[in-house]
């Protein structure tokens, strides 16, 4: 592989990572948005729906304690466990649990709070405490752990999406410009006659048509420079065959004068065409 081949390799093998790149980056921001706009809508809207939620529960719990007592109580948290899964209490104002008595202190936040919703250990907990600060509603039981399968196809669909976005780019972008590398390489080897067929209006299509108008000029220009040292060439041939001639004649002619004169001539001659390819060159 010659080395403008390899530069080429580099260059298109850059480009495709960089294009890669790119869709990673997208993907990621895409991410980072999701979370970002989850974690919004968390706070704003979910966590005060939840909290409203654990307020009903709360005084659903009292009122069928304070109407019925224990049994009663007993069948609505043993409703909720049935519905939600998890243990459900209802505790007073230390952390006991109005139903078995047993100390569940654990569960309540800091003195500070008068509720909480947290993950921890494989555990989820939630309270709530009611408006006289007497009792306490909470929750807790084991976090789920999704199966695989539940992800994976989103998984597999975003890394098609990104596939099918980078086969794109590559078609739309890098494809081209491969192209056009190969005919400009190609149009320095000498091929003067290649050009690049585009109709494309963005920057690629510019970049084609300002090389083929480049392309035009320097064809033109060529041709102009062949067609001028032929011209020089003939020019030159006719005084310097006559120089031959008039020196071998001012050897054996008795007027070596004339001869003289004629050398004098051809020589003029030369330097006025000599003058004028310096001229042309310095255009």
């Amino acid at each position: 592989m010659s080395l403008p081949e390899k530069i080429r390799a580099v260059t298109f093998r850059s480009l495709n990572a960089h294009v890669l790149l790119a869709m990673a980056a997208i993907l990621s921001l895409s991410f980072l948005g999701f979370h970002v706009i989850t974690e919004r809508l968390e706070k704003e809207f979910f966590l005060p729906t939840f909290d409203m939620f654990d307020e009903f529960q709360l005084n659903s719990a009292l009122k069928a304690y304070k109407t019925g007592g224990k049994e009663p109580l007993r069948a609505y948290l043993a409703s909720l466990d049935s519905a939600f899964g998890g243990n459900h209490y209802l505790l007073d104002a230390s952390g006991a649990d109005l139903v078995s008595g047993e100390d569940r202190s654990a569960l309540l936040p800091p003195a500070s709070e008068d509720k909480s919703r947290i993950k921890a250990h494989g555990r989820w907990i939630l309270t709530h405490r009611s408006q006289n600060a007497k009792y306490w509603f909470a929750a807790e039981g084991q976090l789920g752990r999704p199966h695989i399968w539940t992800f994976l196809p989103y998984y597999f669909l975003l890394l098609g999406a990104t596939g099918i976005l980078a086969w794109l780019a590559w078609i739309g972008v890098v494809l081209p410009i491969r192209r056009t590398a190969s005919t400009i390489a190609a149009f320095g080897h000498g091929n003067l006659s290649l050009r690049i067929h585009t109709k494309r209006e963005d920057e690629i299509g510019q970049l084609g048509r300002s090389f083929n108008q480049m392309a035009e000029r320097l064809e033109r220009l060529i041709q102009n420079e062949r067609r001028l040292l032929a011209d020089i060439s003939h020019e030159l041939r006719s005084p310097l065959a006559r120089l031959k001639f008039a020196v071998k004649l001012a050897r054996t002619s008795d007027d070596s004068k004339a001869a003289l004169d004629r050398i004098e001539r051809d020589i003029y001659r030369i330097a006025s065409l000599v003058s004028d390819i310096l001229e042309m060159t310095s255009i």
